[in-house]
């Protein structure tokens, strides 16, 4: 999707491709194992997840997003998605520091 592509940092549709790997490839290492077991759950147990976290953009820029996913009970297929969270955390840190 282009907010994908925006939250993630790529200048065009052919240059991201959104599939799990690509999303999953995005996550900052120290929230990775944490998304990927819930992810893992969404798929074996079918219990829609949120979590909040953060992904690093392609030019390495931090941000922080609440990813969902749910399975869908006719097919199985599994839908999310990703919100950027980046200016409400920023905004809360500023409140936080003064």
């Amino acid at each position: 999707s282009p907010q994908l592509r925006r939250l993630f940092g790529y200048a065009s549709e052919k240059d991201v491709q959104t599939s799990f790997r690509t999303i999953f490839s995005h996550f900052h290492l120290d929230d990775r194992k944490r998304f990927a077991d819930s992810f893992m759950s969404v798929v074996r147990d079918g219990v829609p997840r949120t979590l909040e976290g953060r992904v690093v953009a392609v030019d390495g820029t931090e941000r922080y997003v609440r990813a969902s996913a749910r399975r869908l009970m006719v097919d199985g297929r599994i839908i999310g998605t990703v919100q950027d969270l980046t200016e409400i955390h920023r905004q809360h840190e500023e409140i936080v520091q003064s």
